[in-house]
C-alpha cells in the first residue's frame, strides 16, 4: 500500500507491504497515540512543551510496531507511485 504522508509544509510517500494495514484511520490514530506516549517526540520550546514528529517517526512506528518478520516499509520516489492508487494521511 502506498500512503502519502501530508504535513503542513511537505509530502512524503511511504510503501507498506500488503496485509499489514486494513484501516488507514486506525493506523493514523495508533501512530498519534504512540507519538503522545513517546518521549522522543516531545520537545521543550521556550517555557512550553510540544509534540514534534515527521515522516521518519511514522516509518519508525510502522517498522517497529506494525510490520512483523523481514519485510519493511520504506519511502518511495513520488514518480514510482504517480500512476498507482495512493491514499493520503494528513498531519
Amino acid at each position: 500500500m502506498y500512503i502519502k504522508l501530508r504535513f503542513s509544509v511537505h509530502d512524503k510517500t511511504v510503501y507498506i507491504p500488503d496485509g499489514y494495514v486494513n484501516n488507514l484511520k486506525q493506523l493514523q490514530n495508533d501512530f498519534l497515540n504512540w507519538v503522545h506516549d513517546n518521549p522522543d517526540c516531545i520537545e521543550k520550546i521556550g517555557n512550553h512543551y510540544g509534540y514534534v514528529f515527521n515522516e521518519d517517526d511514522f516509518l519508525n512506528y510502522v517498522n517497529s510496531f506494525i510490520i512483523t518478520g523481514n519485510e519493511k516499509a520504506f519511502f518511495t520516489d513520488d514518480t514510482i507511485s504517480k500512476n498507482l492508487k495512493v491514499k493520503t494521511l494528513n498531519f
